[in-house]
């Protein structure tokens, strides 16, 4: 038998509760959506066209509310299958998302000094090693303009 590691798991576990009930991840989702939105509104507040990266998006729980709230938003994700849920939701709620697959451990160096804000919601907390977690905190911090801010929950 394979042994999963990292993120490998987490995407066969969505494979397994996708297979017992296609539709848990959408009726999660929207059980959250308020709360999420709020807790953006309240964590960061209204975009006016600033830039936010959303690394490990997920299904866009707080990139598609920061989108709503006016900022321009790119958000990662190593699940391409989460990618799309987050691009349906995004279309329902009449807001643009650039959702790309991307592993929040890999710094894109285009993305250098690009954004005010970065953000990481329930994911650190799944890494294992002090030198992942080192290696999301660093690549945060490269991709934040003077003055950015990192929001990590």
């Amino acid at each position: 038998m394979e042994r999963l590691s990292g993120d490998s798991i987490y995407i066969e576990i969505h494979k397994f509760m996708d297979a017992l009930d296609p539709e848990w991840r959408r009726q999660d989702w929207l059980k959250g959506f308020d709360a999420e939105l709020s807790a953006m509104k309240s964590a960061i507040g209204p975009g006016s066209g600033g830039r936010v990266l959303d690394l490990s998006c997920g299904e866009g729980a707080q990139a598609i509310p920061l989108a709503m709230l006016g900022w321009e938003v790119t958000a990662i994700d190593i699940n391409p299958d989460s990618l799309e849920l987050a691009r349906e939701h995004a279309r329902e709620r009449g807001v643009r998302v650039d959702f790309r697959v991307g592993d929040m451990l890999v710094a894109n160096p285009q993305w250098a000094g690009a954004f005010d804000w970065v953000i990481s919601s329930r994911a650190v907390d799944h890494l294992t090693d002090d030198e992942s977690i080192a290696r999301v905190l660093d690549n945060a911090y490269a991709a934040l303009r003077p003055g950015g801010r990192f929001y990590l929950s």
